[in-house]
């Protein structure tokens, strides 16, 4: 199974791995507001890529700042200076919200905040990984009934990944995260599939950290509430 069979979800996330200024082609960085000390981005590190290319681009002319002229870096260090990227909730968010309406739901907001959502108001902005993978919202599931839209929850409830892809060998997940692994911002990883019978601990976890370490092992642990989770209406 894979993400491409829902077109509409398949394109956000490849939007979300190109977003392009003039001739730069580049990867949505990663953001998470500080709340801690009031540091907000725009949109708050939910936004869709739609809405953080127009967010790069209004910064950029109040600065007057042509980003077509920039290279690769120069725009991504544009863009984390100025609070602009997704967080890895935002980011699931939005691709389950879009994968819901492909499978013929009317997205994630009503189902996962039991409230009437206000014309104004983004549910995205009020979402966290503890909500996405909560008990009440969410069901763990064994790695041998695996599908596009399951949800890994890792760090003990902090990080979430999106899985876009099944095959007999591999499992393909996409995420957004800075610290956390070698690659930062929107990107994809892989799990190679060793033993079926056996949790997702036991697998092969390509992805590394930014020490090369396993990324798996050293985030997924199942005694600290880690799993493989499905939505409950999917």
């Amino acid at each position: 199974m894979k993400l491409k069979n829902f077109p509409k979800t398949y394109k956000l996330l490849q939007e979300y791995l190109h977003l392009t200024f003039g001739n730069a082609d580049i990867a949505c960085p990663y953001w998470i507001n500080k709340l801690n000390q009031h540091i907000r981005g725009p949109f708050s590190g939910k936004g869709t890529p739609k809405q953080i290319k127009k967010s790069a681009l209004t910064r950029a002319l109040k600065r007057n700042i042509n980003l077509a002229k920039l290279s690769r870096r120069q725009i991504l260090i544009f863009l984390r200076q100025n609070r602009i990227g997704v967080d890895c909730s935002g980011f699931v968010y939005n691709l389950a919200n879009y994968l819901d309406k492909e499978k013929g739901g009317e997205g994630l907001a009503r189902k996962l905040f039991n409230k009437k959502i206000f014309p104004r108001w983004n549910p995205a902005w009020r979402t966290s990984v503890q909500i996405l993978t909560s008990n009440a919202k969410t069901r763990e599931i064994k790695l041998s009934d695996i599908r596009v839209g399951d949800l890994i929850r890792l760090t003990s409830g902090r990080h979430v990944l999106f899985v876009i892809d099944v095959t007999g060998k591999y499992i393909t997940y996409a995420h957004s995260s800075k610290f956390l692994t070698k690659k930062s911002g929107v990107h994809l990883g892989k799990i190679k599939v060793t033993d079926r019978l056996k949790g997702l601990e036991d697998q092969l976890w390509l992805e590394k950290t930014p020490k090369g370490e396993s990324f798996g092992k050293k985030y997924f642990d199942p005694s600290q509430g880690d799993s493989l989770r499905r939505f409950n209406w999917w």
